[in-house]
């Protein structure tokens, strides 16, 4: 059975530093609390230097490296999260090689993803080294997206060469800038001698791209992982030259790039969302389309609504068909923040995965259960089922037609999908929560308000990512 669990080993490692420093008092004096990654594996050693786990064996402490990595907004422990003494949430900021500063930064930028058309490019058929539909590492994400010129559309360069410059670590030397916090001060903040990781930086005779990138569509992101890179390589520049970042995404066969520029190269917080991108691949598989929805429209048999099952709450339609793909792997997750493996079907494993909370976690293997994709167990939480499986062995193509089959089983999704196909235009939210009612009379109407959102994500997903 899965059991709730305890708190992450982060969590009550920092609740430990947050206590045994006084951290809060001292932010509250100062300003702000600075800790060195050698006081912080000094202090978790003395605090786990006699626990045990409830076989008696010894629990081996968390180490700084990983009590200091916090690319996103959830992966803060919950101590940083929690309103104290006029402080609504605080984070952490690299100083030096080993040096660190906690106070109210801001320090997070929302991702903010839009549902947009896509565009089609194709991969040169003469490279044999990579196969651009299996992908399964940034690095070669990048390299499928510079040899199919998706690089030009970012920086608006087409047709001029683009090459890779830098990755890896790369130290910041000295970087000054202001940094806003939350209670609505700006302070002055210096870095010196950090290793900075940057994923990619890509340059073309007249300008400059610089890359974070993930396999995955995340709330947010650290913001820094964005300005280091680019701060460190516009002091390094020869002459000057127009500077991009980009936030980069590749999902479920969607290469997204989240274009940011930051208005005052010395403000942190300066930096503004000015473009998005979507691309695919065309590919010899087919491409699915609007006259191929309409025909399964036209032959989809509809079922009557799951009840036993939660209605959809969660809006990141390739996060749920990703998940198949992570639930179709064997074994248990292992979950170093919390001392222990978890079932793969586990909303543990599935939030650590996706870098979402545990909350989300269920939402998602819930929407799985919903389309007809997967079944729930006590033992291992969330599993695939026949279909589930089946859909996990085809082609992107054969997938995307799986996938709308279920939907438009689906009256709610079959009455607004047809609708959404007929006017060629986002349909409002009365109309979608009038259908919610009409097929689900006994949700209640804040149940209604709050996932007529859903519902529209998901008709939406359907409409952009097939270019009705």
């Amino acid at each position: 059975m899965v059991k709730a669990m305890k708190n992450r080993k982060q969590d009550e490692a920092w609740n430990c530093l947050f206590e045994q420093f006084k951290i809060i008092n001292q932010i509250t004096d100062k300003g702000y609390f600075e800790i060195s990654s050698h006081e912080i594996n000094e202090m978790v050693r003395y605090i786990y230097q006699d626990k045990k786990d409830k076989n008696g064996k010894t629990i081996n402490a968390p180490d700084a490296r990983n009590l200091l990595k916090f690319d996103f907004k959830v992966d803060l422990p919950n101590i940083f999260k929690k309103s104290q003494n006029g402080f609504s949430e605080l984070s952490i900021m690299p100083r030096g090689s080993n040096s660190y500063r906690i106070s109210d930064y801001k320090t997070y930028q929302s991702l903010d993803y839009k549902l947009i058309p896509k565009i089609e490019l194709t991969f040169p058929s003469w490279i044999s080294g990579i196969e651009p539909t299996n992908i399964t590492s940034e690095s070669v994400a990048q390299s499928v997206a510079e040899m199919s010129g998706m690089f030009n559309y970012v920086i608006e360069d087409l047709g001029v060469e683009i090459v890779a410059t830098l990755n890896g670590k790369k130290g910041t030397g000295i970087i000054d800038f202001k940094i806003e916090k939350y209670n609505g001060e700006t302070d002055d903040f210096r870095i010196s001698g950090w290793q900075s990781e940057i994923d990619g930086i890509y340059e073309s005779p007249n300008k400059v791209l610089v890359l974070e990138t993930k396999l995955k569509n995340p709330v947010d992101f650290n913001i820094r992982q964005l300005y280091l890179p680019l701060r460190i390589y516009s002091s390094q520049m020869k002459f000057c030259k127009q500077i991009y970042t980009a936030y980069f995404t590749y999902v479920r066969d969607v290469f997204s790039f989240h274009v940011y520029e930051f208005s005052e190269l010395v403000k942190y917080n300066s930096l503004k969302k000015v473009k998005q991108y979507d691309f695919v691949l065309k590919n010899s598989d087919g491409v699915l389309n609007r006259e191929i929805v309409e025909s399964i429209l036209r032959t989809a048999k509809t079922e009557e609504e799951p009840v036993e099952t939660p209605f959809p709450q969660a809006n990141d339609t390739d996060k749920m068909l990703d998940l198949i793909n992570f639930l179709s792997e064997e074994g248990d997750i292992d979950i170093p923040d919390y001392g222990c493996a978890m079932p793969r079907g586990s909303k543990y494993a599935i939030a650590n995965n996706y870098e979402m909370d545990e909350r989300q976690g269920d939402y998602y293997g819930n929407l799985l259960r919903y389309f007809g994709l997967a079944n729930k167990t006590k033992e291992k939480g969330f599993v695939l089922n026949e279909l589930g499986k089946c859909f996990n062995e085809k082609n992107s193509f054969e997938q995307n037609k799986m996938f709308v089959s279920q939907l438009v089983k689906r009256k709610i999704f079959n009455e607004l999908l047809t609708s959404r196909i007929k006017s060629k235009e986002q349909i409002g939210k009365e109309r979608i929560k009038a259908v919610i009612r009409k097929y689900r009379p006994e949700l209640s109407e804040d149940t209604v308000e709050r996932r007529s959102s859903t519902v529209n994500s998901i008709v939406e997903w359907v409409a952009t990512r097939f270019s009705f």
